[in-house]
């Protein structure tokens, strides 16, 4: 089973057509708001990776563009009930090309960026 984070990021179309890196340090910033928020999925995710919550902090610069432990993907519409913009936060093993995941998270050998990250079209919102 794939592992993406029951909340994901999502990047407004203002961003879209920005880098990579930007759509990250919105990702990372949605995160750290969400962690800071709900103690209790802090606690866990910190469990999973940690030092996770300074990685993403403000005061940690984000520029980190992943926390150590996982990747930001950018979501294909088809594995997200059809919308574009989304983040997800999934295990850095399960992102690598030839992983058993890779396919999952890029239908058609395609990901989220080559569909909707280089569109030019408000905030990150977690779901």
């Amino acid at each position: 089973m794939c592992t993406a984070l029951e909340r994901s990021a999502w990047t407004s179309h203002k961003f879209w057509a920005e880098s990579g890196s930007v759509h990250f340090n919105r990702a990372n910033e949605a995160l750290d708001e969400a962690m800071r928020s709900d103690p209790r999925f802090a606690e866990w995710l910190e469990e999973q990776s940690k030092g996770i919550g300074e990685l993403v902090a403000k005061k940690g610069g984000r520029d980190n563009p992943n926390p150590e432990d996982f990747i930001w993907h950018h979501a294909h519409p088809d594995t997200v009930a059809g919308r574009h913009g989304v983040m997800q936060l999934v295990p850095t093993y399960q992102h690598s090309p030839g992983s058993d995941f890779w396919r999952t998270l890029h239908p058609g050998n395609m990901g989220g960026f080559a569909i909707w990250g280089k569109k030019k079209s408000t905030t990150v919102l977690l779901e």
